[in-house]
C-alpha cells in the first residue's frame, strides 16, 4: 500500500465529523437569519422640479411630499444635476408636508429617496 493514499484516507475520515459540525452550526445560524428578515423602508412619496423665475436666468428647486412613511423610515427629494451638485432636501419624517431644497441654476430631474433612520 502507499503511504501517502493511507495518510490522505486518514485525513479525509479525521476531519468528516469536524466539517459535518461546521456545516450544522451554518444552517442553523442561516436559519435564524432568514426567521427574522429586514425591513425596507418604504412609502408614498412624490417628488417635483419647481422653476424660480428671476430677472436673469431662471432657478430650479425640488419639492417633496409623502402621504404615508413606514416605520422608522424617513424621506428627502433630490433635484439630480447632470455634472454638478445636486440639491436635496432635509430628511423629513412629516405627512402631507412641502419641503423645499435650496435653489440651483442647473436644471435637473427630481425624485424621491427613502430609507431607514
Amino acid at each position: 500500500m502507499n503511504t501517502w493514499e493511507d495518510s490522505t484516507e486518514r485525513t479525509v475520515i479525521t476531519w468528516r465529523p469536524k466539517i459535518a459540525a461546521a456545516l450544522a452550526a451554518g444552517v442553523a445560524m442561516t436559519g435564524a437569519v432568514a426567521a427574522t428578515p429586514a425591513q425596507a423602508a418604504g412609502g408614498q412619496c412624490n417628488a417635483e422640479r419647481r422653476v424660480v423665475s428671476h430677472v436673469g436666468p431662471d432657478g430650479y428647486k425640488v419639492r417633496a411630499l409623502c402621504w404615508t412613511l413606514d416605520a422608522g423610515s424617513e424621506a428627502r427629494g433630490v433635484l439630480d444635476i447632470p455634472f454638478a451638485l445636486d440639491r436635496h432636501t432635509v430628511w423629513f419624517t412629516t405627512l402631507r408636508v412641502w419641503k423645499y431644497s435650496s435653489e440651483s441654476t442647473h436644471d435637473g430631474t427630481a425624485r424621491y429617496e427613502v430609507r431607514d433612520y
